[in-house]
């Protein structure tokens, strides 16, 4: 897998421990028994995601991605 300098940055700024379970896109994150501090990852868009507060938000960004 390849990174650009921005992705290897943006890591260097950003402090994940612990493990995410990878999943083939945001629409296959689980949607029911999710623990507060999930950390998931969308292979698709090649990015980390953290459950918060009832919806999944980009790790290392202010947008989020809710489910319905």
């Amino acid at each position: 897998m390849k990174y650009s300098s921005i992705k290897l940055e943006m890591s260097k700024d950003t402090m994940i421990i612990g493990s995410s379970v990878v999943y083939a896109n945001t629409a296959a994150f689980p949607t029911s028994n999710i623990t507060e501090g999930t950390r998931v990852f969308a292979q698709d868009n090649n990015r980390p995601y953290i459950y918060q507060n009832n919806g999944y938000y980009l790790i290392g960004d202010s947008s989020s991605y809710s489910i319905s």
